[in-house]
């Protein structure tokens, strides 16, 4: 997953709900996720947990912080696939 292009004060929330897969999310070209680049690395998001990217420099050089949160719990998802590209 690669996030949007990102603006000062922006939040992207990202659930993993896929069983026994890592989600890896990299920042936009130019842009960076803590310290690491599209080219350096992905932020990894576990199977069934959450994190929330804070963007603190907007623009093409966009810098995320984030904040990974625990297990996900009572949540059963499905979703059709219109519904993934909204």
């Amino acid at each position: 997953m690669i996030l949007p292009p990102g603006e000062l004060d922006m939040e992207v929330r990202v659930l993993n709900t896929v069983a026994n897969q890592t989600l890896k999310v990299y920042p936009g070209s130019g842009g960076q996720i803590n310290a690491l680049t599209a080219t350096t690395g992905a932020f990894s998001i576990l199977a069934g947990t959450e994190a929330t990217f804070y963007c603190d420099v907007g623009g093409s050089s966009a810098h995320w912080y984030v904040r990974a949160s625990g297990t996900l719990t009572g949540v059963a998802t499905s979703a059709t696939t219109g519904e993934l590209n909204v």
